[in-house]
């Protein structure tokens, strides 16, 4: 076969694979953090369900969403099975049509547990604004050391934070506590930061990986109290970044503060 038949037959493969050759629509795939939703039955209803996406990851090549916008989608109940609100989903999405408010969803694959703030009722303890960026929820049994120690830490901070950060502090041995815990979907002693449990501790090659989840401080623990001072110091740097230095004319040198007026 000649140079030009080889050529003609390996475009015709490439064209054939790349999606959405000949102007066809294709479908996509998008990762975030479900921030509302309608109550689904469960799954036990094929009845749509719209739910609100904050993208956590840059929509696909050509799409317009970028980490941080929100998407309005539309499920069956059956594909969000033991999903709830707060979890973070990667999504596939049928083509969308002009006008179109909400897009499809046609499969859904749970990644687990995205950052979210979603205050719960009925804390034992619960400090700091409502407005806080930083939301700190335990759910343990008070009255054992281990977690003691790490509510005595948590309190110590968030008085120090109390603008930046709320603790919700929810005891076991209370109703509204198991309601809470249930309503979390939580089978043991957790501490939520943001919604979340697992973080990964140090920089460079020094890390280390955290769950807060069951007894701290103890042999075979999976962390310690302090590791949770230390991931909550993180969401404050991460959320509360400092203020840009001016830069150009007018602008003091560095080290200076401006002239008092």
């Amino acid at each position: 076969m000649k140079w030009w038949l080889y050529a003609a037959a390996s475009a015709t493969i490439v064209l054939w694979l790349t999606p959405g050759w000949g102007g066809e629509p294709v479908p996509q795939a998008v990762v975030g953090t479900i921030i509302s939703m309608q109550s689904p039955e469960e799954g036990l209803t094929d009845e749509p369900v719209d739910f609100d996406l904050r993208m956590d990851q840059s929509g696909p090549k050509g799409a317009a969403w970028r980490p941080g916008d929100t998407l309005a989608v539309r499920a069956s109940g059956g594909l969000l099975y033991g999903v709830i609100l707060g979890d973070q989903v990667r999504l596939t999405l049928s083509p969308g049509a002009p006008g179109q408010a909400r897009r499809t969803v046609t499969e859904v694959f749970r990644l687990g547990r995205g950052e979210f703030v979603r205050p719960g009722q009925g804390a034992s303890i619960d400090t700091g604004p409502a407005s806080a960026k930083v939301l700190v929820k335990m759910l343990v049994p008070l009255d054992t050391d281990c977690h003691q120690r790490t509510a005595s830490l948590l309190q110590e901070l968030a008085k120090s934070e109390s603008d930046r950060v709320r603790l919700q502090i929810f005891d076991y041995h209370r109703p509204e506590g198991v309601a809470e815990t249930n309503r979390e979907r939580l089978s043991c002693a957790t501490v939520l930061v943001n919604n979340r449990y697992e973080f990964t501790l140090g920089t460079g090659d020094q890390t280390h990986k955290v769950s807060f989840q069951h007894r701290p401080n103890v042999a075979n623990s999976v962390y310690n109290s302090e590791d949770v001072v230390v991931v909550v110091r993180q969401e404050i740097a991460r959320l509360y970044p400092p203020p840009p230095k001016p830069t150009g004319a007018g602008a003091p040198p560095s080290g200076q503060r401006p002239a008092a007026k």
